[in-house]
């Protein structure tokens, strides 16, 4: 069984490491009450900047390759590690924070103190010297000249340039609301219960991942730019779920953020009868889900859910922002969405997955429109409902089932069991030797597996859909090359309800 991080591990951890490399430093998180997924020991490497460190984390010790240095600029160093350490039986590189090989952990589990102190010892004796070595050979360069710090005056001038702004990733219990406030150009607070539903279940499904970016929080001198739905229905769910903790010593140490929610509530004003009646009812709607909360969910929310924060200067770029986001406004299209929600069940990107998302990159928005609305139409169809139009509330029609939960319900085995089967057939060495491939057996009503498979499932049927629309595919002389040649050909092709009756058929035909 993997060690557990407490607060006696971490001193003692502290203890060995201050006596063997009394030059480096140690870091650890160890709240109370919170999950071992948000508990970690961390040392630094030579270079003392903590966006490189050795890292106790659920059981394994690994390298972290984070924050500045997985920048461009830092991109020799990194692969000059990566050549120098190659994946083995004992040591691997894994994807950490988007990047590919963004960590490389000592392949072994560590269940006691005495392994934790030999793996630590390891990988710091493994990488401490590669890294001496890059560092003396490259001392010229200012990309390695990382303690190099920018002046006060001159950092601050930079953070709050609106044509360059930088954004920070803050988890939610790093965000004082104490000094939030809506300002008086904002919009009404909008968001409906089915809008409150969809974050919790959002969430919920979320639970077991390292984190779960919830979108971008734009800021100028404290007042919200944008961002105020989500902030103010998270404000209404975390004094529901406060209120509800069992753990005393959770409770106790976040009190204080709690009261900072309530300064920040009794601060905020709501002139708009439109804004009280959708907080009064989604307060409703939060009490009506209240069993589903516990106490790591509450940590979960609070420690591993994260905002894009942005910092503005001056009140002509807030509203120059606002305009931009909310006036011009470029939504987000509903494919979009369903990208930003598969995207975040892979833990771990194959080159067939990377291969699929370029492809999505690569189509225009029009082409994407188009695939989903008939795919939804086929979904909705099949059974007998409505299916006019295509948009982000429907989104919930992809979104399907996830491999890494534990509950296996049997009215979705047999996708599991296909997904698993043609994953070992494809991956089996042999393959290599007689060149055959089977596809996935893709249903257009089938339920939908969430992550690598969305992705395969939506060039599957993009490439069959192009295939089906032109008469090219069938044979020419054919029947059905003949009436693909007549109903790509009439002149009411283009009208509203010829293009309905159309979609019809080319569904029938994707069947």
């Amino acid at each position: 069984m993997a060690i557990c991080i407490d607060k006696e591990l971490c001193k003692q951890i502290n203890s060995f490491a201050n006596k063997t490399w009394p030059q480096k430093r140690v870091k650890w998180m160890c709240k109370p009450g919170s999950w071992q997924r948000s508990r970690y020991i961390q040392i630094s490497t030579p270079l003392k900047d903590m966006d490189l460190h050795y890292e106790l984390y659920c059981g394994k010790v690994q390298l972290h390759i984070e924050g500045k240095f997985k920048k461009e600029k830092y991109k020799p160093f990194i692969n000059y590690l990566r050549k120098e350490v190659k994946s083995d039986d004992h040591i691997k590189w894994r994807r950490w924070m988007g990047m590919a090989q963004g960590l490389c952990e000592i392949n072994y589990e560590i269940n006691d103190l005495k392994d934790a102190i030999q793996y630590l010892t390891d990988i710091i004796n493994l990488f401490d010297p590669i890294i001496q070595k890059y560092t003396k050979a490259h001392q010229s360069e200012r990309t390695l000249n990382i303690e190099e710090e920018l002046s006060p005056l001159q950092k601050k001038i930079e953070e709050n340039n609106y044509h360059n702004p930088q954004p920070e990733v803050k988890p939610i219990e790093k965000i004082d609301f104490s000094t939030l406030s809506i300002p008086p150009y904002q919009r009404p607070y909008k968001w409906t219960s089915r809008n409150v539903n969809q974050l919790i279940t959002d969430i919920i499904t979320f639970r077991h991942k390292k984190q779960y970016r919830l979108g971008t929080l734009v800021l100028h001198n404290g007042e919200i730019v944008d961002g105020q739905q989500r902030i103010l229905t998270l404000a209404l769910l975390l004094k529901k779920m406060y209120e509800r903790l069992q753990d005393k010593e959770t409770k106790a140490y976040y009190k204080k953020y709690i009261d900072n929610i309530k300064l920040f509530a009794k601060s905020t004003t709501f002139p708009n009868r439109y804004s009280l009646h959708n907080i009064v009812e989604n307060i409703h709607v939060i009490e009506g889900r209240e069993s589903e909360f516990d106490d790591q969910l509450f940590n979960f929310i609070l420690e591993k859910c994260e905002f894009v924060v942005i910092e503005l200067s001056n009140i002509s770029e807030a509203f120059q922002f606002f305009d931009s986001q909310n006036a011009r406004g470029k939504d987000l299209e509903a494919h979009d969405l369903l990208k930003a929600y598969h995207l975040r069940e892979m833990v771990d990107m194959s080159e067939a997955d990377s291969q699929n998302i370029d492809k999505w990159q690569r189509q225009k928005t029009a082409v994407l429109k188009e695939i989903f609305l008939v795919l939804y139409r086929a979904k909705r169809w099949s059974r007998g409902k409505s299916a006019r139009y295509f948009t982000k509330n429907n989104t919930d029609e992809f979104k399907g089932i996830s491999l890494d939960d534990c509950k296996r319900y049997p009215f979705y085995q047999k996708e599991v069991i296909a997904h698993i089967f043609s994953e070992i057939y494809a991956n089996n060495p042999i393959r290599k030797i007689d060149q055959n491939k089977i596809e996935y057996p893709y249903n257009l009503d089938g339920q939908i597996i969430n992550g690598s498979r969305f992705f395969d499932m939506a060039h599957h049927y993009l490439s069959l859909y192009n295939s089906i629309k032109t008469s090219e595919v069938f044979p020419e002389n054919g029947k059905a090359s003949e009436i693909m040649n007549c109903i790509n050909n009439y002149e009411g092709m283009k009208r509203t309800g010829d293009q309905y009756v159309r979609s019809m058929f080319n569904v029938l035909v994707l069947y």
